[in-house]
Protein backbone atom coordinates (compact mmCIF):
# COMPACT_ATOMS: atom_id res chain seq x y z
CA UNK A 1 0.00 0.00 0.00
CA UNK A 2 2.49 2.97 0.96
CA UNK A 3 4.20 1.22 -2.73
CA UNK A 4 1.59 2.54 -4.20
CA UNK A 5 1.03 5.89 -2.55
CA UNK A 6 4.36 6.75 -3.22
CA UNK A 7 3.88 6.17 -7.09
CA UNK A 8 1.28 8.20 -6.82
CA UNK A 9 2.55 10.82 -5.56
CA UNK A 10 5.38 10.73 -7.71
CA UNK A 11 3.43 10.84 -10.73
CA UNK A 12 1.69 13.62 -9.67
CA UNK A 13 4.24 15.69 -9.01
CA UNK A 14 6.57 14.91 -12.23
CA UNK A 15 3.81 15.24 -14.60
CA UNK A 16 1.68 18.25 -12.77
CA UNK A 17 4.92 20.54 -12.69
CA UNK A 18 5.99 22.07 -16.13
CA UNK A 19 9.14 21.20 -17.52
CA UNK A 20 9.00 17.88 -14.66
CA UNK A 21 7.97 16.67 -17.54
CA UNK A 22 11.01 17.55 -20.42
CA UNK A 23 13.12 16.57 -17.66
CA UNK A 24 11.40 13.16 -17.00
CA UNK A 25 11.83 12.00 -21.03
CA UNK A 26 15.21 13.59 -21.38
CA UNK A 27 16.60 11.28 -18.82
CA UNK A 28 14.88 8.41 -20.46
CA UNK A 29 16.01 9.07 -23.40
CA UNK A 30 19.84 9.39 -21.75
CA UNK A 31 19.52 5.82 -19.90
CA UNK A 32 17.92 4.30 -23.32
CA UNK A 33 21.33 5.77 -25.43
CA UNK A 34 23.69 5.03 -22.80
CA UNK A 35 22.16 1.11 -22.54
CA UNK A 36 22.14 0.82 -26.54
CA UNK A 37 26.13 1.70 -26.79
CA UNK A 38 26.66 -0.70 -23.94
CA UNK A 39 24.73 -3.07 -25.99
CA UNK A 40 26.81 -2.12 -29.01
CA UNK A 41 29.91 -2.64 -27.15
CA UNK A 42 29.04 -6.22 -26.03
CA UNK A 43 28.06 -7.00 -29.43
CA UNK A 44 31.07 -5.91 -31.09
CA UNK A 45 33.59 -7.89 -27.70
CA UNK A 46 31.36 -11.22 -28.54
CA UNK A 47 31.71 -10.85 -32.39
CA UNK A 48 35.84 -9.99 -31.94
CA UNK A 49 35.32 -13.85 -29.41
CA UNK A 50 33.80 -15.34 -32.24
CA UNK A 51 36.37 -14.21 -34.91
CA UNK A 52 39.69 -14.92 -32.39
CA UNK A 53 38.13 -18.27 -32.02
CA UNK A 54 38.04 -18.66 -35.92
CA UNK A 55 41.46 -17.84 -36.46
CA UNK A 56 42.94 -19.90 -33.76
CA UNK A 57 41.05 -22.89 -34.90
CA UNK A 58 42.93 -22.25 -38.06
CA UNK A 59 46.29 -21.93 -36.18
CA UNK A 60 45.69 -25.26 -34.76
CA UNK A 61 45.14 -27.05 -38.08
CA UNK A 62 48.36 -28.35 -39.70
CA UNK A 63 46.27 -30.05 -42.45
CA UNK A 64 44.38 -27.83 -44.50
CA UNK A 65 43.74 -28.42 -48.08
CA UNK A 66 41.32 -26.47 -49.17
CA UNK A 67 41.65 -22.56 -47.85
CA UNK A 68 38.57 -21.39 -50.40
CA UNK A 69 35.97 -22.08 -47.39
CA UNK A 70 38.13 -20.66 -44.54
CA UNK A 71 39.00 -17.52 -46.84
CA UNK A 72 34.78 -16.87 -47.45
CA UNK A 73 35.02 -17.51 -43.86
CA UNK A 74 37.03 -14.71 -43.08
CA UNK A 75 35.55 -12.43 -46.05
CA UNK A 76 32.50 -12.66 -44.08
CA UNK A 77 33.69 -12.07 -40.81
CA UNK A 78 35.03 -8.81 -42.59
CA UNK A 79 31.52 -8.18 -43.82
CA UNK A 80 29.93 -8.31 -40.66
CA UNK A 81 31.99 -6.36 -39.06
CA UNK A 82 32.03 -3.61 -41.45
CA UNK A 83 28.24 -3.58 -41.58
CA UNK A 84 27.49 -4.04 -37.82
CA UNK A 85 30.30 -3.07 -35.35
CA UNK A 86 33.37 -1.12 -36.66
CA UNK A 87 32.13 2.39 -36.54
CA UNK A 88 30.99 1.66 -32.76
CA UNK A 89 34.30 0.15 -31.80
CA UNK A 90 36.60 1.85 -29.30
CA UNK A 91 40.53 1.90 -29.36
CA UNK A 92 41.30 -0.93 -28.08
CA UNK A 93 38.51 -2.85 -30.01
CA UNK A 94 40.11 -1.51 -33.06
CA UNK A 95 43.36 -2.99 -32.11
CA UNK A 96 42.40 -5.72 -31.38
CA UNK A 97 40.73 -6.03 -34.66
CA UNK A 98 43.56 -5.43 -36.50
CA UNK A 99 45.74 -7.88 -34.24
CA UNK A 100 43.17 -10.78 -35.60
CA UNK A 101 43.11 -10.11 -38.83
CA UNK A 102 46.74 -9.78 -39.12
CA UNK A 103 47.14 -13.07 -37.41
CA UNK A 104 45.09 -14.74 -40.20
CA UNK A 105 46.82 -13.02 -43.21
CA UNK A 106 49.90 -14.36 -41.67
CA UNK A 107 48.63 -17.39 -41.11
CA UNK A 108 47.23 -17.63 -45.22
CA UNK A 109 51.08 -16.47 -46.09
CA UNK A 110 52.95 -18.99 -43.64
CA UNK A 111 50.84 -22.00 -43.79
CA UNK A 112 48.80 -22.06 -48.07
CA UNK A 113 52.08 -20.37 -49.51
CA UNK A 114 54.42 -21.75 -47.41
CA UNK A 115 52.87 -25.23 -48.61
CA UNK A 116 53.08 -24.72 -52.13
CA UNK A 117 56.97 -23.56 -51.49
CA UNK A 118 57.25 -26.67 -50.27
CA UNK A 119 55.37 -29.08 -52.54
CA UNK A 120 57.52 -26.95 -55.71
CA UNK A 121 60.73 -27.61 -53.36
CA UNK A 122 59.73 -31.23 -53.28
CA UNK A 123 59.18 -31.52 -57.20
CA UNK A 124 62.51 -30.00 -58.35
CA UNK A 125 64.62 -32.49 -55.22
CA UNK A 126 62.73 -35.60 -57.36
CA UNK A 127 63.82 -34.07 -60.80
CA UNK A 128 67.47 -33.54 -59.63
CA UNK A 129 67.55 -36.91 -57.66
CA UNK A 130 66.20 -38.45 -60.86
CA UNK A 131 68.52 -37.18 -62.95
CA UNK A 132 71.84 -38.03 -60.74
CA UNK A 133 70.22 -41.51 -60.56
CA UNK A 134 70.07 -41.66 -64.50
CA UNK A 135 73.45 -40.44 -65.20
CA UNK A 136 75.26 -42.78 -62.17
CA UNK A 137 73.62 -46.26 -63.61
Amino acid sequence: MYFARLIVTLHRFLFTHKGMKQLLITLLALVLMTSAKAQTQENADAFLDRFEAFVVNVENNDSIADWDPLNTEYKRFREECSAKYKSDFSNSQSQRYEKIKTRYIKLVATKRVGKKIEEKANDIKNVVVGAFEGIFK
